[in-house]
């Protein structure tokens, strides 16, 4: 029996792109922080500081990629929801809400429930400076929500070779 080649040649070359720097992709740095202090409560529509859940890097080049990681932990007692949003420094550079798409986790018959939200992004700083990064949270209509009551947040950040 014959071996047919379904791809073209160009689609299984085992060489890496020219664009493709050596060593890209690779982990340079890992920070890390977990809020384990008391709870925080947010009822507002306005994106809030997430207490504790900061972080400041300095990326080794202008071609590295930071990945941001965060489970952040929130107790919902009503219909609606929260949205989790990053910032750099002062500007948002992505956010999980607006007026019809934020975390809900309410149960019909329960008086609470404990959402855990994973929440990951891709940044490209572009600088050699240091960068904080942190996360905020908003409610929808301004409901009360308890972040970190007897849970923790944890947030990650990762230097990606560019």
């Amino acid at each position: 029996m014959a071996i047919t080649r379904i791809l073209g040649a160009t689609a299984i070359s085992p060489t890496i792109p020219s664009s493709v720097s050596p060593g890209a992709g690779k982990i340079l740095q890992v920070s890390s922080q977990v809020r384990n202090t008391s709870q925080q409560t947010i009822a507002t529509t306005t994106y809030t500081d997430l207490t504790s859940l900061s972080i400041a890097i300095t990326p080794s080049s202008t071609s590295s990629k930071i990945l941001l990681k965060c489970f952040v932990h929130g107790v919902i007692a009503t219909t609606e929801g929260f949205g989790l949003q990053y910032l750099r420094g002062s500007t948002s550079i992505v956010k999980t809400g607006n007026t019809s798409a934020f975390f809900a986790a309410h149960q019909v018959g329960a008086t609470s429930v404990l959402q855990i939200v994973p929440f990951h992004f891709i940044d490209s700083p572009s600088t050699t400076s240091e960068v904080t990064y942190k996360v905020q949270a908003a409610t929808r209509n301004g409901d009360a929500v308890v972040f970190n009551d007897g849970y923790h947040s944890n947030f990650y950040l990762m230097e990606i070779a560019g």
